[in-house]
């Protein structure tokens, strides 16, 4: 049976891990002129899918003024374009643009080249996928 300490571990660990995604989100976004959580947002979006503003809030896990600022700096490099859903006009809807979804394409190429996974077999990332999603539906 793990112990306190195991948990403990295991969470320093996660802690260690976040803190080195983060390290190299912001690594990936400077020459972008992206600050690492426009980048996060920018990459939350998927190509060719209307996403609505609510939605990267609770992806994001931000209010929607933080959403709101870093979407008008999306828009404003020309990365996404925000307007209303046609059904109800107070739903903001969030689309990449040409020049968003290259972008989009560019980062996560980055990230498949060089995330740590690519270290792990295909078994280990799928019990590290499976675990870290049961985790995360605990919280």
């Amino acid at each position: 049976m793990p112990s306190q300490d195991t948990d403990l571990e295991i969470y320093q660990h996660m802690m260690h891990f976040t803190t080195l995604c983060r390290q190299r989100l912001a690594k990936i976004a400077e020459p972008l002129q992206l600050t690492g959580a426009q980048l996060q947002m920018l990459i939350s979006i998927q190509p060719d899918t209307p996403t609505p503003m609510k939605h990267l809030c609770s992806t994001l896990l931000c209010d929607p003024s933080q959403v709101t600022n870093i979407i008008e700096r999306l828009v404003g490099l020309g990365l996404i374009k925000r307007h209303e859903a046609p059904e109800d006009r107070r739903i903001k809807i969030i689309t990449l643009t040409p020049k968003g979804k290259q972008v989009r394409a560019f980062v996560i190429a980055d990230f498949s080249t060089s995330a740590p996974s690519t270290h792990l077999n295909n078994k280990e990332k799928q019990q590290l996928h499976t675990l870290c999603e049961k985790m995360a539906n605990t919280i």
